[in-house]
């Protein structure tokens, strides 16, 4: 356990506001962990009191007027440093700092805000070898440039300019003083980089308390209310309601003249408190309050109208965690990322008032958008998740393991979310950060990687074909090498099937040890045995695919993994031929080599044969990722040949594939030398048997889960047969093969534990004993 120096320029008591319920947060669950704190804050003489910190730690302070003043400001012209800076810089606070350092055996010093940066910056001056950290909360200084952008005064403007050139410099120069520099969002990260590519950073995300934001019943009356909540001394809030107040309210109210809209938040300004008097029946402004639970849970819509800031709202998940329906801005929701609807973005005025419309009248849709968030909240922002694992890191931060982590690459080609991709995040999602600084480089506008929880810097590159431009394609290759070099990357992890053929030279021009992880089936001999011969090592996702490498030696098979959800959503509903009907499924994409007409033709057969027509065959797929339209068209013509229309329904694309799968009966995957076959653990996952093909990897599956039937490949007689046998069995043997499936499964293809196969290659390869330290 650690001695930590902690240093705020907020009290952190009562937490009432964002930073401080960060703060206090941390804090609370570094201390439960067993380090052992001193605070040693600024604080408000009026309004604070340190005595009252409930928390057991030692809390020292330097009384501070947080007010900015119009002859603040103009002295602070002259200054090199920002005003929201310059304020904190203290004779008393520089003093008492070092007088603490001198008195106490301090391992880390923990510098809360860039506020307090100038004295991190001190201290490592003073004393290089101790470790300081910085939590920033936000780029600050992106903030005070949307300040500029936003202000239409063109004094104020000016000076709002000049304020943020000063503190860009400041920011980018200061926060690379520092040890390591802990960002809130992904998004503040990537600007931090661009901003000082030498700046060590890691992500922490804010959380929730969830044992404290609870789902209330508070309701005073049936009026349809809306509430803000946040602090109205901090400019982003309170431009925020001010726009919203005169560019939604007003419309809003005439469509709905009941409407009441609790604005809540301590040192409201008059330009805020007006509005009371401007709406007396409609608008509260609260000020001040002890407890802000009670004002979220009466609202029937929870509203964040932010026009500039940065960081993250740890008021939106904070409502989540409530099942309040959010409706914010794009600003709003910057670096919170959950599920698609779980929240509500609007940045015109007149979206965001048809989108509070449609939740106030909609009491369904509210009620739907509150438990998906509440869900996604309690899934990936709880504090117990997060600030446990980040005190852990800092109690290993002076370790060999933690000087020297493992800097790894994964490189993708593929904006669009497939089977690899799948595979690809939940290998990352399962790497441990005390262990690796996790890299992706991927195109722009790859659509999944919110889906990657795991902390991590992102580089966008766009891997295009090769064939199509040469010249491109050696342009990026040594932009990667670049990239490697720069970030003293140690491993370089290529995913899929294009992504290799752009690191082909980082093994020759870095010293970087390089891995092809290998998803598909190529047909090229010359290519399997050439492309080997560029990587230290080869990971297939199955038996098969190894078996098309030339080079056995650089092969090591690592079947792809499956994350086991607790969802209770995801829970096979459906009992064995319900209704009498056998519910077949088969998912992927709309693609040849799947070979959907060869299952279509043996159930017709089945039909004929057994005189059985009680079945439906549910497709689930489209042709957008590296699909065929022209197949499609294909299936469609041949159900209607054979007179299969109402059997079978052609469903599109689906985004929960498990629930659909736990809807069927059996999957069938009949692939023409499928790698692997995603869909297969899956449905096991899903307590529904597969009938596979003995072709490709797919049958690996079934012979470790026993979950399921091997057919003949290419064989529709034999497969009609199978799928008989499905339809014959009893419901306790149908619950045996289903219920064997689902253990095996989890044990035999479990992402954690591939994702730990993975890590050992990297340390087999590096020759660095980073995981026996830690098993």
């Amino acid at each position: 356990m650690k001695n930590i120096l902690f240093l705020t320029h907020l009290y952190p008591y009562p937490p009432n506001d964002g930073g401080k319920i960060v703060s206090f947060n941390t804090l609370k669950h570094l201390a439960e962990y067993g380090h052992h704190i001193t605070v040693c804050t600024f604080y408000s003489k009026e309004k604070d009191d340190l005595s009252t910190f409930p928390l057991e730690m030692q809390v020292y302070g330097v009384p501070v007027d947080y007010a900015n003043t119009l002859g603040g400001g103009m002295k602070n012209l002259i200054s090199p440093l920002s005003y929201n800076m310059e304020k904190y810089v203290n004779r008393q606070m520089r003093e008492l700092v070092f007088s603490l350092l001198s008195a106490l055996n301090i391992d880390i010093v923990y510098v809360d805000h860039l506020h307090m940066a100038y004295y991190g910056r001190l201290i490592k001056q003073t004393y290089p070898h101790l470790i300081v950290v910085l939590r920033q909360h936000n780029v600050e200084s992106l903030i005070m440039k949307r300040v500029a952008e936003e202000e239409r005064n063109p004094i104020k403007k000016l000076y709002f300019q000049m304020q943020y050139a000063k503190l860009n410099a400041y920011e980018s120069s200061i926060c690379a003083d520092f040890d390591e520099c802990i960002m809130i969002t992904q998004e503040d990260l990537n600007l931090m980089e661009k901003m000082n590519h030498r700046v060590r950073l890691s992500l922490l995300p804010a959380g929730v308390d969830m044992n404290k934001y609870v789902p209330l019943d508070y309701r005073q009356n049936e009026w349809p209310t809306i509430t803000f909540l946040g602090s109205l001394a901090w400019m982003p809030n309170i431009q925020g309601v001010t726009w919203f107040m005169e560019n939604v309210f007003p419309s809003l109210l005439r469509q709905v003249p009941n409407i009441q809209f609790y604005i809540v938040g301590k040192n409201p300004p008059e330009s805020i408190v007006k509005y009371e008097s401007q709406y007396p029946k409609n608008v509260h402004v609260t000020g001040f309050v002890e407890d802000e639970r009670p004002y979220i849970a009466a609202s029937d819509v929870f509203v964040v109208p932010l026009k500039i800031g940065g960081g993250m709202r740890i008021k939106i998940l904070n409502a989540l965690a409530m099942k309040k329906p959010v409706v914010t801005t794009s600003i709003g929701a910057e670096g919170i990322h959950l599920k698609e609807g779980s929240f509500e973005v609007a940045d015109s005025s007149a979206d965001m008032e048809k989108t509070i419309l449609k939740l106030l009248n909609n009491k369904d849709l509210a009620g739907q958008m509150g438990e998906l968030g509440y869900q996604e909240v309690q899934a990936h922002y709880s504090n117990q998740l997060i600030l446990e694992k980040h005190a852990a890191n800092l109690d290993h931060f002076d370790s060999p393991v933690h000087d020297h982590k493992m800097n790894v690459m994964y490189v993708t080609h593929s904006k669009k979310k497939g089977g690899a991709e799948q595979s690809l995040i939940h290998l990352i999602n399962h790497m441990d950060t005390s262990l690796y600084n996790i890299y992706l480089l991927c195109p722009q506008d790859t659509e999944y990687v919110d889906e990657i929880k795991t902390p991590h810097k992102r580089l966008h590159m766009e891997l295009g074909s090769i064939k199509k431009n040469i010249a491109a394609y050696i342009q990026r290759n040594m932009a990667i090498i670049h990239l490697v070099r720069k970030h003293n990357i140690h491993i370089v992890h290529a995913n899929g099937w294009r992504a290799p053929w752009y690191v082909l030279f980082a093994k020759y021009f870095t010293k970087a040890k390089t891995i092809w992880h290998h998803r598909d089936a190529m047909e090229s001999k010359f290519y399997t045995w050439l492309l080997p011969h560029f990587f230290d090592q080869v990971i297939c996702i199955s038996d098969f695919v190894k078996s098309t490498i030339k080079v056995k030696r650089k092969c090591a098979v690592v079947y792809n993994g499956i994350e086991q959800k607790n969802d209770a959503s995801l829970e096979k509903q459906r009992k064995f031929k319900e209704d009498g009907i056998l519910v077949i499924g088969v998912i992927g994409r709309i693609v040849e080599w799947k070979r959907y007409d060869y299952i279509i033709k043996a159930l017709s057969i089945f039909t004929r044969k057994f005189n059985i027509t009680n079945w439906k065959l549910n497709i689930y797929g489209d042709t957008a990722v590296d699909g065929s339209d022209a197949y499609l068209q294909q299936l469609k013509d041949l159900v209607a040949e054979l007179g299969l229309e109402y059997n079978i329904n052609f469903k599109g694309h689906t985004r929960t594939p498990i629930k659909a799968m736990g809807e069927c009966d059996v999957t069938i995957n009949f692939s023409d030398k499928e790698p692997f076959g995603r869909v297969i653990i899956e449905s096991l996952l899903a307590k529904t048997p597969v009938i596979v093909a003995n072709s490709g990897g797919a049958h690996e599956i079934i012979a470790r889960t026993e979950g399921g039937f091997i057919c003949q490949d290419g064989d529709i007689d034999h497969l009609a047969h199978q799928i008989k046998e499905i339809y014959d069995l009893s419901e306790h043997q149908y619950e045996s093969l289903s219920s064997t499936g689902y253990e095996n499964v989890k044990k035999f293809f479990d992402a954690k534990n591939k994702s730990r196969d993975v890590s050992q290659i990297y340390n087999r390869l590096t020759k660095k004993a980073f995981l026996s330290q830690h098993m």
